[in-house]
């Protein structure tokens, strides 16, 4: 199959959306209901939990789309189509590990289901700061995500 995804269009097949999820290119059939539903029920990843789907309220399948943190439970696949999607399989091990770290250390223990889209969306807002550290000069260095966690638990 061929796709196209800076437009989501797959040319050989209507029924299907392309999109990248964690960096790589694929295509999903169009019939699922939601975003959440095409990544574990066609394409296997699993961090993405369904909790209170289709209201978003929990955020256990938080997961980003371009960049912005979004509950994939109330995201359609139209509205994704082309889009990058990143799970935390495709977060780095190394800032995994600092998440893990950093959020036993500051006692964000929980039984494990909801810490995926909690991650994420931690991610989303260190990046978001990192960004905007960036444009302003401060000088954010890459992969000091850590101390970024670190200082974040001292500082609630």
């Amino acid at each position: 199959m061929t796709n196209d995804v800076k437009t989501g269009v797959d040319p050989t097949l209507d029924d299907r959306v392309g999109f990248s999820v964690n960096g790589t290119p694929v295509t999903v059939r169009r019939d699922h209901p939601h975003l959440l539903a095409a990544l574990r029920e066609e394409l296997d990843i699993t961090s993405p939990k369904d909790g209170c789907s289709p209201s978003g309220q929990c955020g256990c399948c938080t997961v980003l789309v371009d960049g912005k943190a979004i509950v994939s439970c109330q995201q359609s696949l139209d509205k994704v189509a082309g889009s990058e999607i990143t799970t935390l399989e495709g977060v780095s091990e190394v800032e995994r590990d600092a998440f893990a770290n950093a959020f036993a250390a500051c006692g964000g223990l929980q039984c494990g289901f909801c810490i995926p889209g909690i991650v994420v969306r931690a991610k989303a807002q260190i990046d978001k700061k990192r960004r905007r550290a960036k444009t302003r000069r401060y000088g954010a260095t890459p992969g000091r995500t850590p101390m970024s966690l670190h200082r974040l638990c001292q500082n609630s």
